[in-house]
């Protein structure tokens, strides 16, 4: 969608938490556009919440490429019962 440059000041300035999640989520998938870094860093600047909700995404994205290239995520905090669970999980699908 094409913004006016009025569109994208306010979206600097009014960057809400649920648009910074959006934004993130995008990032993963393509490029952001210009305004859109500057509204996400601005956020993240101010958002402790949004700051940590960017590293699990950005550990989810890794996960996720792990599993495409047929390798299973480490489990090595998990108890044995917790990793047998989401191995047995992982299996069945």
């Amino acid at each position: 969608m094409r913004r006016t440059w009025f569109q994208k000041i306010r979206m600097i300035l009014t960057l809400t938490c649920d648009q910074s999640s959006r934004l993130v989520s995008d990032s993963q998938e393509r490029e952001l556009e210009l305004h859109e870094r500057i509204a996400l860093r601005l956020h993240m600047a101010s958002c402790k919440g949004c700051r940590r909700m960017r590293l699990q995404f950005k550990q989810l994205h890794k996960i996720a490429l792990r599993f495409r290239k047929g390798k299973t995520p480490q489990l090595a905090g998990l108890s044995k019962g917790s990793r047998e669970r989401i191995q047995k999980k992982i299996e069945e699908k």
